[in-house]
């Protein structure tokens, strides 16, 4: 290394190891090509100078750096993970370096030499990449739980689960956000744009105040309950968008919602058979939360306990015809939105 290579960028107090006497010592960088696996890989390091004798030297916490710096180069031109990275890996199953490494089947101290710095062969760091995804670590944990502690066993399937129920909500939020990016705000969504909670709080409703709310049934309460708002304000209340299915007009995604607010534990399905001999059955859904009707304004209030107040007695297949016979649905054709601008002419049954 020579002086021409050196860039000062400050002075201080210090020692030099080959002097032996206090001084003022030059502290600043240089370019140092470090050899990894046969590849040169240059690095800008930190070294310091003795103005007096001329020699550059360099403490052991400086070469570590330079070196776990040419680590970095050398990991992330061959697409290699880095040690925290490694470390992330292992910590989202809840996992000390020895017991992660008997997951994988590797020697016991494997993990703690990369996450020390050491650099993992290729093999090592596809296996790595692999088990990043919980579904393929489960995999592997199942043929190699064996091999760790009963207690660290059940906390690692604890967190297994907790994993996938995180998935499960990331999906959920990823779909929500594709909905409402794609809501409408016209007259195929009754000039609302879609608001889950609304429809949520309408769907606890129904289930709160009816019996037998069997999920045809349920479909169409919350389509007239929409279509009666609109055609009293001019407006729906949830800003849901209907389709034409051949048992009525059901809400757009209707089946994602409804396994939503079971999976919240707010809506409990359970099955119904009410036809013995031909062990006919459907299923009816009964509410776990109460309803924030708080949402909804006086008219929409109204048009809740109505719609309830008129289809109490109904049973699902007597609601699905009556809605046969509305406008917007002989109108229209099966897979075809519904739209609100035929809300006005739709009516209620005369109650029972």
């Amino acid at each position: 290394m020579t002086k021409n290579n050196f860039k000062v960028e400050h002075v201080e107090d210090g020692v030099c190891p080959v002097c032996e006497d206090e001084r003022k010592i030059e502290v600043g960088t240089h370019v140092q090509t470090i050899t990894i696996k046969k590849e040169p890989i240059e690095v800008i390091s930190k070294v310091e100078h003795c103005p007096v004798c001329g020699e550059f030297f360099a403490g052991i916490e400086d070469d570590e750096a330079t070196i776990q710096k040419a680590y970095r180069e050398y990991r992330t031109r061959h697409g290699l993970l880095h040690p925290e990275e490694i470390k992330a890996i292992r910590e989202q199953y809840g996992l000390g370096q020895r017991a992660f490494s008997r997951t994988l089947g590797w020697g016991e101290i494997t993990i703690h030499r990369y996450e020390a710095g050491s650099i993992q062969d290729e093999a090592h760091n596809d296996m790595l990449f692999l088990v990043k995804d919980a579904n393929n670590f489960a995999k592997l944990f199942e043929r190699n739980k064996d091999a760790l502690p009963k207690r660290v066993a059940v906390r690692v399937e604890e967190r297994l689960a907790a994993l996938q129920e995180e998935t499960q909500e990331e999906c959920l939020y990823a779909f929500l956000g594709t909905q409402f990016m794609t809501a409408r705000d016209d007259i195929q969504s009754g000039f609302r744009r879609f608001d889950l909670d609304r429809f949520e709080a309408a769907v606890l409703f129904f289930c709160s105040n009816m019996e037998n709310v069997f999920k045809t049934k349920l479909n169409k309460l919350l389509w007239y309950f929409d279509f009666f708002s609109f055609k009293r304000q001019m407006r729906s209340a949830t800003g849901t968008i209907y389709v034409h299915l051949p048992y009525g007009p059901v809400p757009d995604n209707y089946d994602f919602f409804l396994a939503n607010l079971v999976r919240e534990n707010a809506l409990e399905p359970h099955e119904v058979i009410f036809d013995e001999e031909k062990r006919v059955a459907g299923e009816v859904f009964r509410a776990l939360e109460e309803p924030e009707i708080k949402l909804f304004n006086k008219v929409e209030l109204e048009c809740l306990h109505l719609v309830a107040a008129h289809f109490s007695e109904m049973s699902a297949k007597e609601i699905s015809e009556h809605s046969h016979n509305e406008e917007g649905y002989k109108n229209t054709s099966s897979g075809q939105v519904i739209s609100y601008e035929w809300a006005k002419p739709i009516k209620l049954p005369a109650r029972k």
